[in-house]
């Protein structure tokens, strides 16, 4: 029983995997990746404006040598998405900061203007 339990999990994690044909350096190939990387590999190649292929012949120039092409896409989706979530943070962070001058320059108008409308009144 243990047996087949054993082999029942080995079956299901060999089964999240989907095998795709890709085209490699002018090669066919064939990928075996999680439908989520998947998904991954192609919003990557929509935004930059490729193909599949194009991206998958990035990633090899880039891989080391002892990685699988499979570890080496995992690798590299994990490693774009950061970047891309480290780049909106620091978009992110430079809004707040424009926003936080706005606001500073505001506030010094504002005091400008109360200053000048005073010494109106005075003169």
């Amino acid at each position: 029983m243990e047996q087949h339990d054993k082999q029942k999990s080995v079956n299901d994690q060999e089964n999240c995997f989907q095998g795709r044909n890709v085209w490699v350096s002018g090669r066919r190939t064939s990928v075996r990746l999680e439908p989520e990387m998947w998904q991954a590999l192609q919003d990557v190649a929509k935004f930059e404006g490729v193909s599949v292929g194009d991206v998958c012949t990035s990633i090899e120039k880039l891989m080391i040598n002892s990685r699988s092409f499979s570890s080496a896409v995992r690798v590299f989706l994990l490693m774009y998405f950061r970047d891309a979530h480290e780049t909106a943070l620091s978009a992110l962070k430079l809004f707040r900061s424009v926003d936080a001058l706005n606001a500073t320059n505001k506030n010094a108008k504002n005091k400008i203007d109360a200053y000048t409308k005073t010494v109106q009144e005075r003169a």
